[in-house]
């Protein structure tokens, strides 16, 4: 894996993007990787320092399935989790970024909208990595060769690694 120093953070990762669909998975699936992104969600705020950030989209994509099936504790939940604080950079969807992601989009033809806000968002909050379990997104991403993001998979190993590495 590589690692970049970010002057954001004590992590060699620097600050870390959370794609939506790492809370979707945290919260609704089984398994030793669903097992380590909730201890890496539960763990952050704890340690404290933005070592994360994310979008205000992300709330609209994970609020679907509680609000699909009633659920109201989890909607609750999942939003007061999504709230901008000491452990979590909650970017928004700004025209800034709208124009960003239309850049990337041009630049990446298979990117989609929702993918593309969540890059934009990402460079917008001066994330080094974007964690996410979306497999058609390419490994790296730059606005120009100077930004560049390295996209990484939430594995065992990757996880391991990254809550290893939060700041104590």
């Amino acid at each position: 894996m590589s690692c970049v120093t970010s002057g954001t953070t004590d992590l060699p990762f620097g600050k870390i993007y959370l794609d939506s669909n790492i809370f979707i998975s945290a919260h609704s699936e089984g398994g030793d990787v669903a097992h380590l992104l909730l201890k890496m969600l539960e763990t952050a705020p704890m340690r404290g320092g933005a070592a994360f950030a994310t979008s205000e989209l992300t709330l609209a994509e994970v609020l679907v399935r509680p609000m699909r099936g009633n659920d109201e504790v989890s909607a609750r939940e999942l939003g007061m989790m999504l709230l901008p604080s000491g452990w979590l950079d909650v970017q928004s969807v700004s025209r800034s970024v709208l124009v960003s992601s239309a850049r990337l989009r041009g630049q990446h033809r298979a990117l989609k909208l929702p993918d593309a806000i969540h890059v934009a968002s990402a460079f917008a909050g001066g994330c080094t990595h974007f964690l996410s379990a979306d497999l058609r997104l390419r490994n790296h991403y730059g606005v120009d060769p100077s930004t560049r993001m390295e996209v990484l998979v939430p594995t065992v190993e990757t996880l391991t690694d990254i809550i290893e590495w939060l700041p104590q």
